[in-house]
């Protein structure tokens, strides 16, 4: 198999894992039919899908309250099906369309983690779990010295 075709079954696995982390359904309900049908029916309402997205990517999908102190846990990683220690914590996860689920999130010793606080987190696919975001950084009084300013020099 050339490069070329790996890359455009890894997007196509991607796109299809972004469409389905955004509809409210069980894996086990949904069929490939289903599926497929599901895709024909926003490819013929693109503002529904639109609206669809949009709506649920501004919710706190992506949100979770940490409620577990940051240890080292055995994760089994998806690709030997062998055992990983990995740095992790417990969070109540708030999705738009679905029940709050309590899930394992990865992070490593960087990661400025309180128990009871809100973290934005992210989909590890490599892992097939959430991991803390690390594209997002949250200014506190534990990261930051000297206090909060705005940019004309008053304090904040």
């Amino acid at each position: 198999m050339n490069p070329r075709d790996i890359s455009v079954l890894r997007h196509t696995r991607n796109r299809i894992r972004q469409i389905l982390l955004n509809i409210n359904v069980s894996s086990h309900d949904l069929t490939l039919a289903s599926f497929i049908n599901l895709l024909e029916y926003f490819s013929d309402n693109p503002q529904e899908y639109l609206d669809f997205i949009y709506e649920t990517s501004n919710s706190n999908r992506n949100r979770s309250n940490c409620f577990d102190q940051t240890i080292v846990r055995p994760v089994t990683n998806p690709d030997t099906q062998e055992q990983e220690l990995h740095l992790a914590y417990d969070a109540e996860v708030q999705y738009k369309r679905k029940p709050k689920q309590n899930r394992l999130i990865l992070c490593n010793p960087q990661d400025s983690i309180k128990v009871g606080e809100p973290v934005m987190i992210t989909y590890h696919s490599g892992m097939k779990c959430y991991k803390h975001s690390r594209k997002l950084h949250v200014s506190n009084a534990d990261n930051c010295i000297g206090g909060f300013y705005y940019t004309n020099g008053s304090i904040a």
